[in-house]
C-alpha cells in the first residue's frame, strides 16, 4: 500500500517538475490539484454510481481544468508573486471543501470500498492496486518525456530561460504556460485519484497546505530538472517521516 502512496505521490510531483523545472513556472497549489483528483474520484464513486477506477481520468481533466484556472495568473505575474497567489488556493483548498459540504461531506469526509481486482488477476487486491499505480505512473512519465523531448520542450525550457527570447523565436507564451499549468495539474490530479482509490477515503485534514509544501519538498529532493527524480522524491516523502 505504501509503495502505491509514493507512486500516486511521483504523479503529482512529476507534474511538478514539468511546470517548474521545465517551464519556469512556480506554483506551490500542487496539492490543491491532488485534492481536487482526490475528492473527483471520491464523489462520483459514491454519489455518481462510477466505479473508483473509472473515475481516473475525470479526476485528471477536472484538476486539468482547475489548473487552468490557478494558471490564469502567471500570465502576468511571476516568481515570488505567483508563489504567493499558488500557495494562497492551496491554503484556501480545505476551507473551500468544508463550504461545500453537501458535496464533500465536511469534516466527516467520503468513505467508499476499494475495487476488487478482476477475475483473471492471481493476486491480492493490494497488488492490483500496486499494478495499476505502476502502470499509470510509467504511462504518465513516457508522457512527460515526450513532451519535454520535442518542440513543445524547447519552448518549455525557452519560455523558462528568457521569455522575450522565447516570444521572438515564436513560442506563444500564453498557450505554453496554460498548457503547461493543465498538464502539471491533470497529474496531480490523477495521483490524488489513485491517493483516494488506495485508501478508500477522503478528508479535508488529508489536503492542508502542508501537502503542496511536501510535493514541493519531494521535487527539490529529487531534482527538479529531471523526470525520474519525481520517483526518488515521492519515496523520500512516504517513507523517511516513516522511519524517522
Amino acid at each position: 500500500m505504501q509503495l502505491g502512496t509514493a507512486l500516486a505521490f511521483s504523479l503529482a510531483i512529476l507534474g511538478l517538475n514539468l511546470l517548474l523545472g521545465f517551464a519556469g513556472q512556480v506554483c506551490l497549489a500542487q496539492g490543491a490539484f491532488f485534492a481536487c483528483g482526490a475528492y473527483t474520484t471520491a464523489i462520483l464513486a459514491t454519489q455518481g454510481g462510477w466505479g473508483p477506477l473509472a473515475t481516473l481520468p475525470a479526476a485528471a481533466a477536472i484538476a486539468a481544468l482547475a489548473g487552468v484556472a490557478v494558471g490564469l495568473p502567471a500570465l502576468r505575474l511571476g516568481g515570488l508573486q505567483l508563489a504567493i497567489v499558488t500557495f494562497g488556493v492551496a491554503v484556501v483548498t480545505p476551507q473551500l471543501i468544508l463550504k461545500f459540504d453537501g458535496l464533500t461531506h465536511g469534516v466527516t469526509g467520503i468513505s467508499f470500498d476499494p475495487p476488487a481486482p478482476p477475475a483473471w488477476f492471481p493476486a491480492s487486491a493490494e497488488t492490483w492496486l500496486y499494478m495499476v499505480c505502476l502502470a499509470l505512473a510509467i504511462l504518465c512519465a513516457v508522457l512527460a518525456a515526450r513532451l519535454t523531448s520535442r518542440d513543445s520542450g524547447r519552448a518549455l525550457r525557452a519560455m523558462r530561460d528568457d521569455p522575450l527570447i522565447a516570444t521572438s523565436l515564436g513560442v506563444d507564451l500564453v498557450k505554453a504556460r496554460l498548457t503547461a499549468f493543465a498538464v502539471s495539474s491533470a497529474f496531480a490530479g490523477l495521483g490524488g485519484g489513485l491517493y483516494a482509490v488506495l485508501n478508500g477515503y477522503v478528508n479535508p485534514q488529508s489536503f492542508l497546505a502542508a501537502r503542496s509544501i511536501e510535493i514541493l519538498i519531494g521535487a527539490i529532493i529529487g531534482d527538479v530538472g529531471t523526470l525520474g527524480g519525481a520517483f526518488v522524491g515521492a519515496l523520500f516523502v512516504v517513507f523517511v517521516p516513516e522511519w524517522t
